[in-house]
């Protein structure tokens, strides 16, 4: 999934926690305004409360995946494993790189919102801080 796409579903997501809560919400005053029953308000309120967290934990996890799969994409071209220090530091300099790349020379149809495009540029980062590191020792 690119960038877009990846914001695109979190969005869904996010309108669906909302969607719940709207839902919990409404219930509820329905019920203290004595228009449904209490058994139709536990549950309309309980389908609210379920959209809800579901929505939120679902919208979690469709960016977390991503970086996941480019933290496997980068050790499989590093031949090792990163560690999490290196890695929250140089994954996040390689998006500020990706960024300015894509705002500066755009998309190329969608090839620099690869996971391996980013993982490249990860790459490329944890390369250079290697290089400079050893430079300093």
């Amino acid at each position: 999934m690119n960038k877009k796409t990846v914001r695109r579903v979190q969005a869904g997501f996010r309108a669906l926690c909302g969607l719940g809560a709207l839902i919990l919400l409404g219930s509820v005053g329905a019920c203290d305004c004595g228009s449904i029953g209490i058994k139709q308000c536990l549950i309309q309120a309980g389908a609210g409360f379920a959209a809800c967290v579901i929505g939120a934990m679902l919208g979690g996890l469709v960016g977390s995946s991503r970086e996941k799969r480019v933290r496997e994409e980068v050790s499989c071209i590093m031949g090792r494993d990163v560690s999490d220090h290196t890695w929250v530091e140089m994954y996040a300099r390689a998006q500020k790189k990706l960024r300015c790349i894509i705002t500066r020379y755009g998309d190329a149809n969608g090839a620099r919102r690869t996971i391996g495009y980013l993982a490249q540029l990860t790459v490329e980062a944890i390369q250079d801080q290697d290089f400079t590191d050893s430079l300093e020792a």
